[in-house]
Parts: structure tokens; sequence; C-alpha cells
């Protein structure tokens, strides 16, 4: 019925809100823009946070640093870009530091 079907998709997104997924990732009348911010916001508040307690845990328990990366998709690009080009703007600060500040390049 109806009431079961919407039931089972509020329970759904609950489920997926709690785990911190966005719903929108997965609407089937999201749009483009609605599910690349869902994607984002993923990305920066669920997966990097994430993969950071990882990378302390892993580092104790094998005694070396351990680094995990996720640059294979570009999350937030225009904001990095963005940042980059502000800071390279300031006095004092070179394009080498403004795109290792806003994430774009690693430090070397």
């Amino acid at each position: 019925s109806t009431a079961q079907v919407e039931i089972a998709r509020q329970s759904f997104e609950r489920v997926l809100a709690a785990c911190g997924i966005p719903p929108s990732l997965f609407a089937g009348n999201a749009d483009g823009t609605s599910q690349r911010e869902g994607l984002r916001r993923w990305h920066m508040s669920t997966v990097l946070p994430l993969a950071r307690m990882l990378e302390h845990e892993l580092t104790a328990k094998l005694g070396s640093a351990v680094k995990l990366r996720f640059d294979g998709y570009a999350m937030d690009m225009v904001s990095r870009a963005s940042v980059a080009s502000k800071l390279a703007a300031v006095e004092g600060v070179s394009v080498q530091q403004a795109l290792e500040i806003a994430g774009l390049i690693e430090n070397e």
C-alpha cells in the first residue's frame, strides 16, 4: 500500500541519516546539483573524519605512519580553487603555499 511504501522510504532515509549519509544521494527525484552537494557533504563530514580516526588507530597498531587518501574524485574543487585564489592574492603568500593550504597539492 501507499502508506507502507512511505513508511519504508522514511525508515530508509532515517537509517541513511543516522549513518551520516545524505538521503539525497539515493533520492530518485534529486537533481545532479543536490546529489553532488550530498556527496560532498558525505565525504567531508563522514568519510574524512572516519579516515582520520582510522589513520590514528592504524598508525598506533602498525607502528608506522598510515595516511588514507580519497583523492580519486574531486570534492569541493570550486571552493578550494576560490580559497587558493584569494590566498595567492595576499601579500606574502606564494601560489605554492596557497595551493597547499587549500588542499589542492600536497605539502612537499
